[in-house]
């Protein structure tokens, strides 16, 4: 899988992808240690984290009250099936990418029939039954290249070229690599989409937790009023 990612990682595309996933993150960082003024009395007064906060995505007033224990019981339902959904879906991504599906296409040369599966650096058979693998070295080594009869000489001129130009321009031609790409793409945007509602989950644990310090801290402060008062 490692490897996999590197070879993705050294491509153009995966270099793009990899800078929007830092800037993404740098920004999430942000976003998660900034509070909003009227959220402030939360961090001051009850010495809640600001991640905590934000991740709950509400504004609170000093005066909000806790829910009812129908809708408190809702909530937590809600929050669990969320965080149920998020964590089905970040095993989804995980097995997308280790996967050698992801960074490999089947290709079936449509004037011989060869169907050959090809990935950075190698191609190799589509099927068990006839095991070959074909690699820069050995396209080099006339010798090697003419021991495999499995597929046709025009398959196996076609992996030549293709692997050849991923030697000289660092990445398998676009025709290729598209849609391997497609489904590096989409394996990321499931993990972000199981990341964000992961943090939806536990935003709705955080935002009742909130709301009871909330709630705590007024109904203090109304029993010292009323003990003033008295």
């Amino acid at each position: 899988m490692l490897t996999q990612l590197n070879t993705f990682l050294a491509t153009a595309i995966g270099g793009l992808v990899f800078t929007l996933l830092t800037a993404l993150i740098k920004s999430i960082y942000r976003w998660l240690t900034q509070v909003k003024e009227k959220n402030k009395f939360l961090v001051d007064e009850l010495k809640i984290p600001p991640i905590k906060i934000n991740i709950t995505l509400s504004e609170y007033r000093k005066n909000t009250l806790e829910s009812s224990l129908k809708d408190k019981i809702m909530i937590y339902i809600g929050a669990a099936i969320t965080l149920l959904i998020g964590i089905i879906m970040l095993f989804s991504s995980i097995y997308l990418f280790r996967q050698d599906d992801t960074y490999q296409i089947k290709l079936t040369n449509k004037r011989t029939e060869d169907a050959f599966l090809i990935k950075s650096g190698s191609a190799l058979s589509a099927t068990s039954k006839d095991r070959w693998i074909i690699t820069l070295n050995t396209c080099n080594t006339p010798d090697e290249l003419q021991s495999i009869t499995e597929i046709s000489k025009e398959a196996k001129k076609y992996i030549c070229r293709a692997l050849s130009i991923e030697d000289k321009s660092g990445s398998l031609p676009f025709y290729i690599t598209k849609y391997i790409w497609e489904n590096i793409i989409l394996a990321t945007i499931l993990l972000l989409a199981s990341a964000w509602i992961i943090t939806v989950g536990i935003g709705l644990f955080f935002h009742m937790e909130i709301i009871k310090k909330i709630s705590d801290k007024h109904k203090k402060e109304i029993e010292k009023s009323y003990d003033y008062i008295t």
